[in-house]
């Protein structure tokens, strides 16, 4: 006799949006507030990339700091991310070295570590 086991994820969608807004609690950043460093868009949009892509690297959840938001802008969609202050540190590091305020940001991150 031959028993097969089915897992079945239940899916309650009371859950799904409290656990949803829980993790939103943490993302209290705009990436489009960088743009006041100088940061144009395109430079935004690759930093915000690598940043997940070591988030994802580093086993964490990209979901918990990170999340993809439209703003309606003279009716025009804006795309834009709501970050956590570890995604906003790892997109500000991420930018364009050549902004000041980036490089700034790594050489302060490498001399805190050396403390």
């Amino acid at each position: 006799m031959n028993i097969t086991v089915y897992h079945r994820k239940i899916r309650n969608d009371y859950i799904e949006r409290f656990l949803e807004n829980a993790r939103e609690i943490e993302l209290k950043f705009f990436a489009s507030g960088l743009s006041s460093y100088g940061l144009l868009n395109m430079e935004l949009e690759k930093a915000v990339e690598r940043a997940m892509k070591i988030c994802r690297a580093a086993s964490i959840s990209v979901q918990d700091n990170f999340k993809l938001i439209y703003i309606s802008n003279q009716g025009h969609l804006i795309r834009d991310w709501k970050l956590s202050f570890l995604a906003r540190q790892l997109v500000i590091i991420n930018a364009e070295a050549t902004r000041s305020f980036v490089a700034r940001a790594q050489i302060e991150l490498l001399r805190s570590a050396n403390q």
